[in-house]
């Protein structure tokens, strides 16, 4: 692991050019001192299997970007700053993409994990435990362009948005909210423009599981536990039953919550189904995957499930009998 805390008086100079990080599943500490990476509007930083832990500054604990970032299959934990965006904080005009990665136990004023005012992709990523003191636990949209897909946010909170904060354009897809926690909006707070499809939240101990007060466009299939989060879509429903597995490994590189029978997530999304949630595709027909890497359905000729995990919708049928033997005379 690599410990940064050498640097405070001669931090790492920002990042102005291509450069990529291959982490090979190390650490890189600030130890609660310094941040990590500043990337600059000509930088274009990769990060690939890491884990970057520990930063503090400001605002962007372990990035702050201003330029253009592309994460993968890597971890941000425990990274804390005053201002905004515990683990990164993307400005306007900036990129950022995230894959296969984890936030979690970062904070911040303003997101405990990202904060974006410019673009930002999330996909088959889990933010769980991070906090914020104002709005955005998991993520702040902070005027900018956030697709979140086939992503889990969990027992994440904040007073305002527990698991995402949206005052630009959101688009979240085939993704899973479970236990995230605020007084307004526990899961998702929004006073812009959401798109959603295809997505589940299970309520945590305090809040709506939504609050819309922009354009909430419910684009089919969103199943929440109370009566919020939907807006008349095709097989969207409210006072749903999920019965969500705790956060747990149940395949793939992020942890996740496993739907269990009975739970009206399992089959919700007819077989054939093709959905454009604002430029999003959600097709069940074996085209796309779930956060795990499983088909979307795994059978051929299933229906599929709501929210970022797969499960097979045979199982939600099964009977079983018992076992009747007979001697013939």
């Amino acid at each position: 692991d690599i410990d940064l805390t050498t640097l405070t008086t001669n931090p790492l100079p920002q990042i102005s050019t291509e450069i990529t990080l291959e982490g090979a599943g190390y650490a890189i500490d600030g130890k609660d001192i310094v941040q990590l990476f500043n990337v600059g509007s000509g930088g274009d930083f990769t990060v690939n299997q890491a884990t970057l832990q520990n930063g503090s500054a400001t605002d962007g604990g372990a990035i702050i970007n201003a330029g253009a970032v592309t994460v993968t299959n890597s971890t941000f934990f425990s990274n804390i700053v005053t201002g905004a965006g515990g683990a990164i904080a993307t400005a306007s005009g900036a990129t950022l993409t995230v894959a296969n990665s984890t936030f979690a136990n970062n904070a911040a004023d303003v997101a405990g994990g990202i904060v974006n005012a410019g673009t930002a992709t999330v996909s088959h990523s889990t933010f769980s435990g991070n906090l914020a003191g104002n709005i955005g636990g998991g993520i702040f949209n902070s005027s900018g362009f956030l697709t979140a897909t086939n992503s889990t946010f969990s027992g994440n909170s904040a007073p305002t948005g527990g698991g995402i904060g949206n005052v630009g354009t959101a688009t979240v897809s085939h993704s899973t909210f479970s236990g995230n926690s605020a007084p307004t909006g526990g899961s998702i707070y929004n006073a812009f423009t959401l798109h959603l499809a295809g997505s589940i939240f299970a309520a945590g101990t305090s809040g709506d599981n939504c609050i819309n007060l922009g354009t909430l466009n419910d684009n089919g299939y969103n199943l929440s536990d109370d009566g919020t989060c939907t807006n008349g879509g095709t097989g969207s429903a409210t006072n749903a039953t999920l019965n969500l597995g705790a956060l747990a490994d149940n395949g793939g590189p992020t942890l996740t919550h496993l739907p269990a029978d009975p739970s009206d997530a399992i089959g919700a999304i007819p077989n054939g189904t093709t959905i454009n949630n604002n430029g999003v595709t959600l097709a069940c027909d074996q085209s796309t995957i779930d956060q795990r890497g499983e088909l979307r359905p795994i059978n051929s000729g299933d229906d599929c499930t709501a929210g970022a995990v797969e499960v097979e919708a045979a199982a939600k049928h099964k009977v079983y009998l018992p076992l009747i033997s007979r001697r013939w005379p």
